[in-house]
Formats: structure tokens, sequence, C-alpha cells
């Protein structure tokens, strides 16, 4: 490097690590806020919805519709109030990041970060209109009316599945159908993509993927990079590990990442997620899937989520950086995250840098393998699993050797990205996108072919984010019966005629 350019990275590096600091600082006290407020309402929510659930289950049908009513006012309150909050420490977040771009002079970033502020200043407009206009009461008492209607629905589902199984009182004791935490625990194992530059070769690797364009070092690093103007990036992390092998305690810089990429000896890594984005996506795909009686339990969880530890998945060569989703159930099996004679559950799901490109030219969002879809027409003639409500024909298929699982990666905004995840976990219980038009939809897929204007957009202001629908969570439930059973802890064989692991051809 020369004079210039190293003055102008000494400078940067001052600037960007003022910049992170005051960014970290913002992020830490507001994350570890809107986790007490949360805590607290949750807490709240949960005492109230076991109140309502008894007095339903045991006062009769007046006083549990009463019972549902009244708790749904309770928990529509609470739920506004507790929304309403994480909005404002969501916009004090965003203002940090602004801060913290200008410091780094890292222009791209600083755009992304104004385009947060405007979708969080909005997001918290439509919470404190379904405050004032009761949409947070109604659909409260909606949940509650729909919770207690998919309880009974499992219970009758799995008494009439398994009616003369020896493992029926075991299954059903598993589900705690008596309390409002009732539901399925399920599996599920995160791991993040990792490029660590510590391995032989690896460093090599890593400099000519920046040389030859696959890859941005310094936009991953989250730094003004003045070899692409790279807007709309991921939420990736760069960090360097010191001589003890530990990360080291301050940001990673320019003066750092330029001295890497002349040659010298710094070991690097670099991860496909942050742990902030990784916990974001988690959260909203437990928060997701419990409304609908599955409760994943993920290995990575995070108090103070920029501060958590995230399960990695190292990889070392450019194909895996630009992974190719054709072969997405042969690399769970060759890579080892999930085998093909590995049970369904738990559930693995894979964050990933960058996809190549499909046969339409279009980089995906995310894929589930080890599944079988078919949709509309192509379902019709499909009669496994049975008495759907869909048209849509959901098979486990792991036939020539492949693992199952998803894999996700993220993009912006980040507004959106975060459902992604929850998304491919849908498909992996065997929901489709047909029949889900509107945004409000969690199965909703341009690239599906549903429509984004849909009648039911009115639900988006129930909710104010996408959802799983009720007829979702009965028809994933019929999926986990015929084709899934392995993760009730049991494993009958062919329960009330279900046709398991069968792959059905129309």
């Amino acid at each position: 490097m020369g004079y210039w350019e190293d003055l102008g990275n000494g400078v940067a590096s001052v600037a960007s690590t003022l910049g992170d600091v005051a960014e970290g600082v913002v992020e830490v006290f507001t994350e570890t806020a809107e986790n007490v407020v949360d805590g607290v309402a949750d807490a709240v929510q949960d005492g109230t919805n076991e109140v309502t659930d008894w007095l339903a289950s045991n006062g009769g049908p007046v006083v549990g519709a009463v019972a549902h009513v009244v708790g749904g006012v309770a928990v529509g309150v609470v739920e506004g109030v507790q929304d309403v909050l994480g909005d404002v420490l969501h916009i004090v977040n965003d203002v940090g990041g602004i801060v913290g771009s200008l410091l780094r002079g890292d222009l791209p970033r600083l755009v992304e970060e104004l385009l947060n502020l405007v979708i969080d200043v909005a997001d918290l407009g439509l919470d404190l209109l379904r405050i004032g206009t009761g949409g947070y009461v109604v659909a409260a008492i909606v949940d509650n009316f729909q919770r207690a209607d998919l309880r009974e629905f499992v219970h009758n589902l799995i008494t009439e599945r398994f009616a003369d199984h020896p493992d029926l009182a075991a299954i059903l004791a598993r589900l705690n159908l008596d309390t409002a935490h009732w539901g399925l625990a399920v599996g599920a194992r995160s791991h993040v993509m990792m490029l660590d530059t510590g391995p032989d070769g690896v460093a090599k690797t890593v400099r000519a993927m920046h040389t030859d364009g696959e890859l941005d070092l310094y936009a991953l690093a989250g730094l003004l990079s003045f070899d692409s103007f790279s807007f709309g990036r991921a939420w990736t992390l760069v960090r360097v590990i010191d001589f003890t092998g530990q990360p080291a305690l301050l940001p990673v810089n320019r003066a750092v990442v330029a001295r890497f990429l002349d040659g010298e000896d710094i070991r690097l890594q670099i991860f496909a997620l942050t742990p902030a984005a990784l916990h974001n996506d988690l959260r909203v795909a437990r928060t997701a899937f419990a409304r609908m009686g599955l409760r994943l339990d993920w290995n990575d969880e995070f108090d103070i989520p920029t501060l958590g530890r995230m399960t990695t998945h190292e990889i070392t060569t450019p194909a895996e950086y630009r992974l190719n989703l054709a072969g997405q159930g042969r690399y769970f099996q060759d890579s080892g995250l999930k085998e093909a004679s590995a049970p369904e559950c738990p559930v693995v799901a894979l964050a990933a840098f960058r996809y190549a490109l499909n046969a339409r030219g279009e980089e995906q969002y995310g894929q589930a393998s080890g599944r079988e879809l078919l949709e509309g027409r192509r379902a019709d003639g499909c009669t496994t699993p049975r008495d759907r409500t869909d048209r849509c024909c959901a098979l486990v298929d792991r036939t020539g050797g492949t693992g199952s699982g998803v894999i996700y990666r993220d993009f912006f905004p980040h507004y959106a990205a975060r459902f992604v995840l929850a998304h491919e976990i849908g498909h992996y219980f065997g929901l489709c996108h047909f029949g889900h038009d509107g945004v409000q939809n969690l199965m909703f897929s341009i690239a599906g072919g549903s429509n984004p204007l849909d009648w039911g957009l009115w639900q988006y202001y129930l909710h104010s984010e996408p959802r799983f629908t009720h007829d979702d969570a009965k028809n994933a439930w019929r999926f986990v019966m015929d084709q899934m059973p392995d993760c009730l802890g049991r494993t009958p064989a062919t329960p009330g005629g279900a046709s398991q692991r069968t792959r059905v051809r129309v």
C-alpha cells in the first residue's frame, strides 16, 4: 500500500472504530431493554392465557366465550404496549446505526439505515392506529378462539390416528394440552455459514474471491468500500481472531482488512449473519410456529443478541459461498448437516451467504429440501396427507440419499428478510404457496405465483406482520401425523392408514 492509502485507511479505521463503539452501545441498550419489555409482556400474556384457557375448559360454552373476550382484551392491550415500545427502541437503534454509518463514512449503509428508520416509523404509526381503533384487542380475541379450536382439533386428530397405539397416552402427555403452553416441542438446529481464514489455503481463497469480485470483504465487514457500492447488504459479520484463538476485543477496521488483503498473516472469520440478525430470525420463526402448536426448540438463544454465540457451519470454497440450491439435499448429506438416514426431527436450518442463480436467472431467498410439494392442479389425485383443506400435495421425499432441512439468506430490507426462515420451515412442515395471496400470509411468494393484493390484507392490520393462517396450522398438523410421526417422540407404523414416507406421482 502507498503512503496516502495507508493514511486514508488509518483515518477511516479510527472513525469506523468510533462508529462501531457508538452503534454497539446503542444496540446493547436497545436489545437489553427490548428483552426486558418482551419478558414482562410475555409473562403477563401467558398468565392471562392460562386463566382464559382454564375457564374455557371448565366453565362451559358461555363462560368460555366470555373468558376468550375478556382475556383477549387484556392480552391485546399488553401486546399493543409491547409493540409500541419495541418500535420506539427500533427507532433509537436506527438512529445509532445512522450515527455509526456517518462516522464510518459508509454511504450505502447510511442509506439503508435511513430506509430502516422510515420503515420503523411507519410501523410505529400502524401500531398506534391499531391501538386507537381496537385492532390489537380484536386480533387477540380471534387468537383466543382459534387457539382453543386448534387445540381441540389436534387432540381429536391424534386420538383418531393413534387410537389403538400403545403410545397414545404418552404422545398426548407430551403436548400438555391442558395448559396455555400446549404444543409439540420440536428440536431445531441452527447453523450459520462461516469462512475462517486460519486453515491452510482459505486465506488465499478469500483474497482471490475479493479480487475476482465474488465478495467484497470491506462490505461484508460493514466498512466503507471503494471496491463496490454495496447497497442492500445482508447483515454479515467479520471479526479478527487474536493469537489466543479468541475474537479480538476491538471490531475489524479498514486497516486490518487492507493488511489482510495485502497478504499479512491475519486470521479473520466471516459469518453469513450477525448474532442480532440470527436472533431476530429465530425469534420470528419460534413465535410463528408456537401459534400453530409447534414449539421450535432452537440450539442458539441470546439474552443480549449482539453478544450472542452462533453455531457455525464452516465452508472453504467459492462453490459453498454461492451454493447451488439444486443440490441442497445432497449438500446437507455430504457436509454432515443432516444425513439421509437421519429422522425428520430435529429441523436443521442453515443461513447461507449467497446462492447460484436458478434457471430463470434469479437468486432465491431460501429453500426446503427433502420435500415434494405439488400445488394446484398438480396436486389433484394426491391421497396423502389426507383431509387437507388446501390444494397442496406435501410429501417427505428423501430419495437419492439426501438430507432434509431448510436454507435461507439475509437481504435488505431486513424487515422482510426476517420472515424467510419461518416461511421455509413452513414448507418443511408441508405448506405450499398456493392459496396464499396477500402479503399478510407467511407462505406468500411472488416467485410461487402469489398475488400481493388480496381481500385478506385487513389481517395485516390486525397483526402488523405476516402470519400462518388457522388452516395452515391444521394442515401442518395433518402433515406431521402423516409424514413425520418420528417428531412425536414415537414412530408408529402406518397410523390410521396414513402412507408414511410414500412418494406419490400424479
